[in-house]
């Protein structure tokens, strides 16, 4: 039998040996016992009801050292107080809180991010920070655990959580004219080829008939006013798409790892260039 229960059984073998024995004193001790730790027990049980720990970011998307506001908001929707509590959320290593200094983590990579205190009935309690990141990632946000017990501390509780959010880091972007790079025409001073797909229904203007156009394209009323046989420019058929490429590789085989700053200039060089 778990000591929980155990310390409860001898509180009533107390109270029927003192009436056995006539020991009022004993009698008094073992309903003490009983009253305490049903209360306590009762106490616990309804600890965790109606009781709501919310963390929310403001945004899920930021820049290197752009402040997310983040809010923890803790409420007890009941007429049964919390008489102490503490909270905890995981935060990934490279987050930063404002003015709060974090705590480690048993967990490589995670740090804590502490509150205390008590909660009455039908109260609530919220905190706001500032969130930001010294580096570019995908980083982890939670999971918020929750510790709390009875008056009298003899049964403490946690409810499980596992969930947590993410906040996604971008990579820092530099202008054109930062890079060394023309801005006027990143990406060439010649006009491409002919285009490959057209669509016959859409029709941007007219130009000189090109041996190879077929029938179809000549427009004969424009023809016979200008003389010259002229032909249909159709618009093109799909997008065009561009596509920047990075090579990640900072050394020369992948398995000696790799530079980081290399690795960051390069990222920021690349998304500079598609922003």
């Amino acid at each position: 039998m778990p000591f929980k229960e155990a310390w409860l059984l001898a509180g009533a073998v107390l109270a029927l040996l003192g009436f056995a024995a006539g020991e009022p004193v004993v009698s008094a001790v073992g309903f003490v016992i009983i009253l305490v730790g049903g209360v306590s027990r009762f106490w616990s049980k309804h600890l965790f009801s109606r009781v709501s720990l919310a963390p929310k970011l403001a945004e899920h998307h930021a820049f290197i050292d752009e402040p997310v506001k983040m809010t923890v908001e803790l409420q007890n929707r009941k007429l049964l107080p919390m008489p102490w509590y503490e909270w905890r959320m995981a935060l990934s290593d490279p987050l930063r809180v404002a003015g709060e200094s974090l705590v480690a983590a048993a967990v490589p990579g995670l740090s804590w991010l502490a509150r205390r205190g008590a909660l009455g009935w039908y109260e609530a309690r919220t905190w706001e920070f500032d969130v930001s990141a010294a580096e570019r990632g995908y980083f982890q946000v939670g999971p918020t655990t929750l510790r709390s017990a009875d008056l009298f501390g003899v049964f403490p509780g946690q409810p499980a959580d596992e969930t947590d959010q993410r906040l996604t880091v971008y990579p820092r972007v530099f202008s054109l004219d930062e890079l060394g790079l023309p801005a006027d025409r990143p990406f060439g001073e010649r006009r491409g080829g002919s285009r490959i797909f057209e669509d016959p229904l859409r029709i941007s203007g007219l130009r000189e008939y090109r041996p190879g156009d077929p029938l179809k394209r000549i427009v004969w009323k424009a023809t016979a006013r200008s003389g010259e046989l002229t032909s249909r420019v159709y618009e093109p058929s799909a997008t065009q798409q561009l596509y920047v490429c990075l090579n990640i590789d900072t050394m020369q085989h992948a398995w000696e790892g790799y530079l980081k700053d290399e690795l960051e200039r390069a990222v920021s060089v690349a998304a500079s260039v598609a922003v």
